[in-house]
């Protein structure tokens, strides 16, 4: 087999693993966003918690969760919507490349 027919050859599989990578870099790029989202919330929550000295404070506080899991529950669905996104994104591209089974033949043709 010549080099360039290897290459024809391998380049579907490439092509795949090069969509897989760019994606799997796209979700953990998400994931950390999400997860800074999270852990600032929750501190922020925590450190609000600390500062309750009175009844007055710990109601006012008890209030502000309601905001809390406001925030929580839109945070998740705008994840779940940008994952469908970024999955979309990829089956979309992964149709469009090269398939292997049109490009095997060719290469067994020329060997």
């Amino acid at each position: 087999m010549k080099t360039t027919e290897i290459n024809n050859f391998m380049a579907p599989a490439i092509a795949f693993n090069q969509l897989v990578l760019k994606n799997v870099e796209t979700v953990i790029g998400m994931q950390i966003q999400s997860f800074k989202a999270y852990a600032d919330l929750g501190f922020k929550n925590l450190n609000a918690g600390l500062e309750v000295k009175t009844i007055e404070e710990l109601n006012v506080y008890v209030e502000d969760l309601k905001a809390v899991v406001k925030k929580v529950n839109e945070q998740v669905t705008s994840d779940l919507e940008a994952l469908g996104k970024i999955n979309a994104e990829f089956i979309e591209e992964a149709r469009k490349l090269p398939n292997a089974k049109k490009v095997a033949p060719a290469v067994k043709k020329a060997a």
